[in-house]
């Protein structure tokens, strides 16, 4: 979005924005939810490893 302004002029407009704040919490969201998951599996898998 400020590429696109910086570059080429475009005006921006809260729609973008918004539009932008929308997909960059879509994405935090996915990351966070795939990191729990992957370090639940972790945890699970070393509690069920016998010791030695």
């Amino acid at each position: 979005m400020v590429w696109a302004w910086a570059m080429f002029r475009e005006p921006l407009s809260w729609l973008m924005v918004v539009g932008t704040v929308i997909s960059g919490a879509g994405i935090l969201l996915v990351i966070n939810q795939g990191s729990g998951e992957l370090g639940q599996r972790a945890l699970a898998c070393k509690r069920s490893r016998p010791p030695g």
